[in-house]
This record gives structure tokens, sequence and C-alpha cells, in this order.
């Protein structure tokens, strides 16, 4: 609700970062006094089409339990730049810049992954990441999907009712050939 974003206002400051691709991406940083020496941190991913204040009931509970927190907006959604939402799969390699970013703050930093949907797929990407700091030391994915063809099959009926086969198949070869 709205009293939820004006808590994050007032809580929150503004910190951004540049993603390996050059686009300056935003993130709300709250830090809370009672975690903030010992490093407890948690990281809040949005899902599709959202953006990280829309999160803030979540921070608020994560805040009032005691973590600091970093809700980042993801690359082109909210006040990150960007064209192309990526599902979780680029999104991985800015979150292990923003992890930098908390490690910066505190080295000895404990840091928890929380995402839902697309969000949920980022924290999963990002827990897979064989160079990921020892200091990330729990993952929850909230409604993530089990496959990204799963959760392009799936956006494709409800925006556009589109049927996934033969397009996604198409487009997975397209794909390949490009990379």
């Amino acid at each position: 609700g709205s009293s939820e974003k004006i808590w994050l206002k007032e809580t929150s400051e503004d910190i951004y970062i540049k993603s390996h691709d050059g686009l300056k991406l935003h993130a709300y940083l709250l830090k809370n006094d009672t975690s903030y020496s010992n490093g407890n941190f948690i990281m809040i991913f949005h899902g599709y089409k959202g953006y990280a204040a829309s999160m803030a009931a979540y921070a608020m509970n994560f805040y009032d339990m005691g973590y600091s927190i970093l809700m980042p907006d993801a690359r082109a959604h909210g006040l990150s730049e960007g064209r192309y939402i990526g599902m979780g799969w680029p999104e991985r390699l800015d979150n292990l810049l923003w992890i930098e970013e908390i490690l910066k703050l505190n080295s000895n930093a404990k840091i928890g992954l929380y995402g839902i949907s697309m969000g949920g797929a980022t924290v999963i990407n990002t827990a897979g990441e064989k160079n990921l700091p020892k200091q990330v030391v729990v993952a929850v994915e909230d409604c993530g999907y089990s496959s990204a063809m799963e959760q392009f099959s799936s956006q494709m009926k409800s925006r556009f009712n589109l049927p996934s086969f033969p397009l996604l198949n198409v487009a997975s070869v397209i794909a390949q050939i490009k990379s």
C-alpha cells in the first residue's frame, strides 16, 4: 500500500551501479541499526513488470525482524536502465555486483536472497553462480518457474494469447545460432 511506500522513501537511500553491459542500475538500501553492524542483509527481488518499491511491505517485515535490506530494480524495470527483460538470467550477473556493494559496506555480511516470480528465478540463477561469494548464506525462491521456456510460454499465452509452439522453438534455435 501507499503507507509502506512512504515508509520506504523515509527509510531508504538510493544507490546505483553500472552493469557489465553499461546500464545504470538502481536499488534501495535500508540500513537497519540493529543489523548493520553484524551484517545481516536480505536482498529482495520483484517480479516481471514489477519494481523494487512494490516490494515495500516485504522490506518492512524483514526490517522489523532486524535485517538491513538491498532492493534492486531489475534491468528495464523501475528506476534501472535497460530495454530488455532477461527473465532472471542477465540479472544474475547484476546481482553479483549488488552483492559486492553489500560486501563493501560489511565484508563479513551474511546475505539472504528472497525473490518472487521472476525475482524467484533471479534468486535461483544468482545462487547457482560458481563465483557466488560465501557470504550469501540462504536463497528463498517464492513462486518462481522451473524453466525459462515455461515462463515465456505462460507469458505468450496470458499477454498475447499466442501458442508457444512453434514460436518458442524457432526463437530458441535462433538464439542458439546467435550465441
